[in-house]
């Protein structure tokens, strides 16, 4: 059995599903934080983003999150690493622009923010954001595809004392 760092690294030797690293984000008020991509049809999603041959889910997560919305990994809690894994395959007609044969690996991590709610966006990855209460978290992701939206619902569910 590997670490997860080697099973990061052979998910980039194999060049079948690229790992990428889902950040469940909730506030002090018990909001999550949901992020539209510039790309694509614009579902809404928890913030997500690629993890590197050389870094492990959390090192991404940090990486991905300011970069794409500013916060900073010290207005971060980290309370469940690797909350839940999937692989996905990418629907038939999408353009493999990565080198990934197959599709995406997801790795979820749950964590609390403890910033002051305001984000700084980078317009070219994330188009617009917002926090909202449980219910309407549930609503907003069923409104993407069916298949991530029922692989990130599982994902809430493995969430040990979800706030």
């Amino acid at each position: 059995m590997c670490n997860m760092n080697e099973f990061i690294q052979k998910l980039h030797d194999a060049k079948e599903y690229r790992p990428v690293v889902v950040a469940i984000i909730q506030n002090k008020e018990g909001e999550f934080l949901l992020v539209q991509s510039a790309k694509g049809n614009n579902p809404w999603l928890f913030p997500q983003g690629g993890i590197e041959s050389n870094e492990d889910t959390i090192e991404a997560l940090f990486r991905e999150i300011e970069e794409e919305t500013g916060i900073k990994s010290l207005e971060l809690t980290i309370l469940q690493d690797n909350v839940y894994y999937q692989e996905l395959d990418a629907p038939p007609d999408r353009y493999n622009k990565r080198g990934f044969e197959n599709g995406k690996a997801y790795f979820y991590v749950y964590c609390i923010y403890h910033g002051d709610g305001s984000l700084t966006l980078q317009e070219e990855e994330i188009i617009s954001y917002k926090w909202v209460d449980k219910d309407n978290l549930i609503y907003l992701l069923n409104q993407g595809r069916s298949t991530k939206m029922k692989m990130t619902l599982k994902a809430l569910s493995f969430i040990k004392d979800l706030e």
